[in-house]
């Protein structure tokens, strides 16, 4: 939960060894500021790295995906355009953008997904994507 989470980021940071505070201000701290918990933000962004059998074409993966049913292609990086939280919050499709080739890995592609995770699970939506991409190529 979002409030788990918070809570072992304060620990983090109070520890010792993990805090990427100074010494002075780990002695000082008490808690990171948060935003309250809206519980209409329940949205998952996940980056995912692909890897491919067979060499494409980026074009291809364009293509793939801007007619796959239920999902929205934001990649327009010179006017920063991509899929962000925020903006996806109580939709039902699926957002994609950030769309690169792995050069770490053969026929590789990253991928930055969002999606609603109560309207659609992250994990499910991630594998699917995947699936279509293999499917596909």
């Amino acid at each position: 939960t979002a409030a788990e989470f918070q809570k072992q980021l304060n620990l983090e940071f109070a520890d010792s060894i993990k805090s990427p505070l100074t010494e002075k201000d780990r002695m000082e701290f008490r808690t990171l500021d948060f935003f309250p918990i809206d519980s209409a933000f329940i949205v998952v962004a996940k980056f995912k790295r692909t890897k491919k059998e067979k060499s494409f074409e980026m074009k291809e993966i364009f293509e793939l995906l801007e007619n796959a049913p239920g999902i929205i292609v934001e990649d327009d990086p010179e006017n920063l355009i991509y899929p962000m939280q925020i903006d996806v919050s109580g939709k039902d499709e699926v957002y994609v953008g950030r769309i690169r080739r792995d050069f770490s890995v053969d026929n590789g592609i990253n991928l930055w997904v969002v999606a609603d995770n109560i309207r659609k699970g992250a994990a499910t939506n991630t594998i699917q994507i995947a699936e279509l991409l293999a499917e596909t190529l």
